[in-house]
């Protein structure tokens, strides 16, 4: 056929400013010819035939798949006869593992093991190779100063000494490949313990193939009772090699591969990994430990389209498992304000409830400078995403914000009461209060938290921790804190919810002398008025049921100034779900201003005075 004596010549056209190949086409105009150049560097050229109207490879090149310059990636071999073809080099694993498993090999390898460019590294022998690309010539005169002069450099990643010349490699290892004939014998560079697991592993392989040719020699003689001592000899080793190599390739769990709709109780092995040696102690805590190379993946490298929060502690990121398992993940930040003390707070207290309306830890990563928290993903974000943006806050109905209130209220009185440990939060507020895809609260963020023995009531710290607005009066001025601490940071954010008002952020009007939103709630209360203070996207606040006012007058007496007169929450809920309950007329609220006149205080409460007060966070 005509177009079967296509002859072409290529040249290559580099002038300073571009560099680019000029083929010239040598054959019959009439036949029509494209050429095209894949992600892996493969040319192809391609014919058009009429008959078929199709068009026909007729040239290519690299044929072969391990040929493609860098196909594997970097720091592997490529063997086209098995699937998968690219396997890292030993003592490396994938740089990206969600992508090397998937059959995208070219982002290729990294150390597991980092050199320690000295006596503690060595050199494996691989056996007929194709020899790397690139490689630096040295003017050597033995293997033995070639071996000498790559260790000594820091950078030299493998050598090999053909037709009597030095050839090393400094950086990484690319198109790495069994030779199919004869071929150099390459040395790559490694730590010294990664060449004895390499070493331990072939024994246990020798050991295995001893044991079969044992077998086939006592089939003959006892074939019932040797069957059986081979099979289990076989299986030990077999274990043995693939314990070795999960060792070898996976320190931590993978959080890819970990599915968490299925979790059973931690093995032995799994807890004895997850007992990490922190600042001279050891860390003891039940739940998953995962690399951070895992955890990088699930979110993208940490990607601002992944992002999905900032909190004190850092950046909140989701993460999408291979199984497509959602997760959110929270990354300490270096500019945090708080740090490892927090995190071994949140990890060994969450770790251990179990409650609807507080979210669930999932696992961990601590390595190196790393250290992040690894949560069940809520779909609809933070409380504040919702009742303080303009554009949401009509997602929420009256009676949902009820049922939020309730459900917050319901997790602190698990905290307090019925968990195995009395837990005080110390942070309770709206943006730790996450809202789950049917929108139900989980209260998250344990960082801050304290355990209280069950014969304590009260405690005191010299480091006062939380957020303005949402402080006690007796722990923002004394350190003093309690279960009634917890009951007032409730109280500010239930008006907070029914008001659709930050507490923080709160501007009175001209004729309002309040201070806050606590103070504003008062005098609308004292002058009987307290509907006004219903959202106003809510619309008619007196046709809204159940009836408001109750649930302002209960949230009123949650913020009241003196701990002792504020209820627990066991209280709290068994007021907001009875209304055979005789609710107690609140006093004045903590950290609020008032000018009513005594005589209009129609409610019998306090009467209104200035309550002049700063809040420090400064240890006293």
């Amino acid at each position: 056929m005509a177009w079967a004596k296509l002859i072409n010549t290529f040249n290559y056209i580099s002038n300073g400013s571009d560099n680019y190949f000029l083929v010239n086409v040598l054959s019959n105009k009439s036949i029509l010819t494209r050429y095209t150049v894949d992600a892996y560097g493969k040319v192809q050229q391609f014919t058009w035939l009429e008959n078929s109207r199709s068009w026909v490879t007729y040239w290519e090149q690299p044929k072969q798949k391990c040929d493609v310059y860098r196909y594997c990636g970097s720091n592997s071999t490529c063997d086209k006869r098995h699937y998968p073809y690219c396997k890292c080099l030993e003592g490396f694993q994938p740089n990206n593992l969600r992508e090397w498993s998937g059959g995208n090999w070219s982002g290729g390898c990294g150390r597991r093991t980092m050199l320690h460019c000295g006596d503690q590294d060595g050199f494996l022998p691989m056996k007929n190779m194709s020899l790397p690309l690139d490689p630096k010539t040295l003017q050597l005169q033995s293997i033995e100063d070639c071996r000498s002069s790559c260790l000594g450099i820091c950078a030299c990643n493998a050598y090999a000494y053909s037709n009597n010349q030095c050839l090393v490699w400094h950086g990484s290892l690319y198109n790495v490949r069994q030779a199919d004939y004869s071929g150099e014998d390459l040395f790559l560079k490694l730590p010294v313990s990664e060449i004895k697991i390499y070493e331990e592993s072939n024994k246990m392989s020798s050991r295995s193939s001893n044991h079969s040719r044992i077998r086939i020699l006592s089939l003959g003689l006892a074939l019932p009772v040797t069957g059986l001592i081979l099979t289990l000899g076989t299986f030990y080793c077999w274990s043995k090699r693939k314990s070795l190599q999960r060792e070898r390739t996976d320190p931590d769990l993978d959080l890819m591969l970990f599915d968490f709709t299925t979790k059973k109780k931690p093995t032995k092995r799994e807890l004895s990994k997850s007992s990490k040696t922190v600042s001279g102690e050891i860390w003891n805590v039940e739940l998953p430990i995962f690399s951070f190379s895992s955890v990088s993946t699930a979110t993208n490298n940490f990607s601002n389209a992944n992002k999905i929060g900032q909190g004190g502690f850092g950046p909140v990121y989701k993460g999408t498992l291979q199984n497509g398992h959602e997760v959110a993940i929270k990354r300490l930040s270096a500019r945090s304000s708080q740090g490892l003390e927090e995190l071994k707070n949140e990890t060994t207290l969450i770790a251990k409830l179990q409650h609807r309306n507080l979210v669930k830890l999932l696992g961990c990563c601590i390595e190196g400078e790393e250290k992040i928290l690894i949560y069940e993903y809520m779909a609809k974000k933070s409380l504040d995403f919702i009742i303080f943006d303009p554009q949401s806050q009509m997602k929420l109905s009256w009676k949902r914000r009820i049922t939020i209130i309730e459900g917050i209220a319901q997790g602190l009185i698990y905290l307090h009461q019925y968990s195995r440990l009395r837990i005080i939060h110390r942070d309770l507020k709206a943006s730790n209060i996450l809202l789950d895809d049917q929108l139900n609260p989980k209260i998250s963020d344990f960082g801050m938290a304290r355990i209280f023995e069950d014969n304590r009531t009260q405690a005191n710290t010299k480091r006062i921790v939380g957020t303005y607005g949402y402080m006690s009066p007796e722990y923002a001025m004394k350190g003093y804190f309690s279960i009634k601490s917890d009951v007032y940071s409730f109280g500010v954010l239930f008006l907070e919810i029914i008001s659709g008002q930050k507490n923080s952020s709160f501007y009175p009007s001209s004729n309002d002398s309040s201070l806050n939103l606590m103070g504003h709630v008062w005098e609308l209360w004292q002058n009987e008025r307290e509907l006004e203070l219903i959202d106003p996207r809510l619309g008619n606040s007196s046709r809204l049921a159940p009836s408001p006012s109750k649930y302002i007058q209960v949230a009123l007496l949650c913020v009241q100034e003196k701990a002792i007169d504020r209820p627990t929450m066991s209280e709290v809920s068994a007021m907001l779900s009875s209304d055979a309950v005789t609710l107690p007329l609140p006093k004045q609220p903590a950290f609020s201003f008032g000018s009513i006149d005594e005589n209009a205080n129609s409610r019998g409460g306090k009467p209104s005075s200035i309550n002049d007060v700063t809040i420090s966070l400064t240890a006293r």
